[in-house]
C-alpha cells in the first residue's frame, strides 16, 4: 500500500513537471489576448464573427447530416 502511494506521488509530480512548462505560456498568451480584447472593440468584433461563423458551420453540418 505504501509503495503504491509513493508511485502515485512520483507519477503526479512527473506529470506536473511536464504540464506546467506547456500551460504557463498558454496562460500568458490568453492574458495578452484578453487585454487586447478589452482595449479594442474591433478585436472583440472579429473574434465574435469568427465564433459565429464556426458555430454556424457546425449547425449547418448537423442539419445536413440529419437530412440524409
Amino acid at each position: 500500500m505504501i509503495l503504491m502511494r509513493r508511485e502515485s506521488c512520483f507519477s503526479s509530480a512527473r506529470c506536473s513537471s511536464c504540464s506546467i512548462p506547456v500551460t504557463a505560456p498558454m496562460v500568458l498568451a490568453v492574458e495578452k489576448f484578453s487585454a487586447a480584447m478589452k482595449a479594442s472593440p474591433r478585436v472583440t468584433r472579429v473574434v465574435d464573427y469568427l465564433f459565429a461563423g464556426a458555430f454556424s458551420a457546425f449547425a449547418l453540418k448537423i442539419l445536413t447530416a440529419q437530412a440524409k
